[in-house]
């Protein structure tokens, strides 16, 4: 059983303290005792054939920082588990939240009802964006 399947078996009987230290540490070859911090914007690979297959989705292994990153899916992993979610997307700011989950649930000819209370660029983001590709607001 593989370190977070177990983890997740004994979920109910750990602290969130624990959790939050525990669920979704990847170790490296390296053996480090707490997460290391990838800081790169790419990653290197053995040879063009694994390149490939990292780049069509096919390995599961990492490609450029921006898409996916070690450090940002363990902290997701953690907190989903933490969370007892299915999945976690993190983003890099609020509007970036923002920005996703309309593009990921909203589709030309959905209506949007936005309540003027919101965050000024999300206004901006959907009367001047979204409205382009067919969002009714």
């Amino acid at each position: 059983m593989d370190r977070d399947k177990r983890l997740k078996s004994i979920l109910p009987k750990l602290s969130r303290e624990t959790q939050a230290m525990r669920i979704g540490l990847d170790r490296t070859p390296e053996r480090e005792h707490s997460e290391p911090i990838f800081t790169t914007s790419s990653f290197v690979f053995p040879d063009a054939s694994t390149m490939a297959d990292a780049f069509m989705n096919n390995s599961g292994l990492s490609i450029y920082g921006r898409v996916d990153n070690p450090t940002v899916d363990g902290f997701c992993r953690r907190l989903a588990v933490m969370e007892q979610a299915e999945a976690c997307e993190a983003t890099a700011s609020g509007m970036g939240a923002i920005q996703s989950m309309l593009m990921a649930h909203c589709q030309a000819g959905d209506r949007v009802l936005i309540s003027t209370g919101v965050f000024g660029a999300t206004l901006t983001l959907v009367k001047n964006f979204f409205v382009k590709y067919g969002l009714e607001v």
